[in-house]
C-alpha cells in the first residue's frame, strides 16, 4: 500500500498528525484531510494549493510559526509564498516516500 492509499484509510486525526509535520497549520491540515481521498500527487498538490489559498493570513502566519503583523505585505506575501512552496517540497516528498519528518523552515 504507498503513502496516498494508507492516508486515505487513517482516522482524521491520525491523518492530520501525517499533516502537521510539514505544515503546522491547523486548518490547511483540516482543509487537506476533508479533502480526501487524496488520488495522486498532483491531486495532492492541487488541494495543497486552493486550501493555502482559502487560508485566512492568521492561518498563514500560524504556518510560519511568525508573527508577521510589523511586516509589509510584500514581506508577507513573499514568505507565503516560499513557505507554500516548501510545504509543496515536501508534501511530494511524503507522497513519495511516506517520510514527512523534516524540518521546514519559511
Amino acid at each position: 500500500m504507498d503513502t496516498l492509499e494508507r492516508f486515505n484509510k487513517l482516522r482524521k486525526n491520525e491523518a492530520a498528525q501525517e499533516l502537521i509535520e510539514i505544515c503546522s497549520s491547523l486548518a490547511w491540515v483540516e482543509g487537506i484531510v476533508k479533502s480526501r481521498p487524496i488520488t495522486s500527487v498532483q491531486d495532492l498538490m492541487d488541494k495543497a494549493n486552493r486550501n493555502w489559498d482559502k487560508l485566512s493570513i492568521k492561518a498563514k502566519q500560524e504556518a510560519l510559526e511568525d508573527n508577521v503583523d510589523q511586516w509589509t505585505p510584500a514581506e508577507r506575501d513573499l514568505a507565503f509564498a516560499q513557505k507554500l512552496q516548501s510545504m509543496r517540497q515536501a508534501l511530494e516528498k511524503w507522497a513519495l516516500t511516506g517520510d514527512s519528518r523534516h524540518n521546514l523552515g519559511a
